[in-house]
């Protein structure tokens, strides 16, 4: 009798143990199949943000050169402002031509 409730106490641990094991590796698989979704959800988001991503990059640079376009036009209307004189100061007045002609 006693051999016998040995045996059967053996048998249920074992039971345990296959399932224990069983719920483990049930477990697992769910977990990894968890982190499949997860890293496709991340890609797909990468994807949908790269085109985002670009146009963001492309307007970035054209905002660069317009802004170094605006700069080397200020620089160069500085320049000239230095080197050409007002235009009022090198046109003579009329009424001077006319009272020239005049005489």
């Amino acid at each position: 009798a006693k051999l016998a409730k040995q045996e059967l106490l053996n048998e249920t641990v074992e039971n345990v143990q296959k399932h224990r094991l069983e719920e483990n590796r049930q477990s697992t698989q769910r977990m990894m199949e968890q982190k499949q979704i997860k890293k496709a959800h991340v890609e797909a988001s990468n994807k949908s943000l790269s085109p985002l991503q670009e146009k963001l990059e492309a307007k970035k640079k054209e905002r660069q050169r317009l802004e170094q376009t605006a700069e080397g036009n200020a620089a160069n209307n500085r320049r000239k402002a230095q080197v050409m004189p007002a235009t009022h100061e090198s046109i003579t007045p009329i009424s001077t031509l006319l009272r020239v002609t005049n005489r």
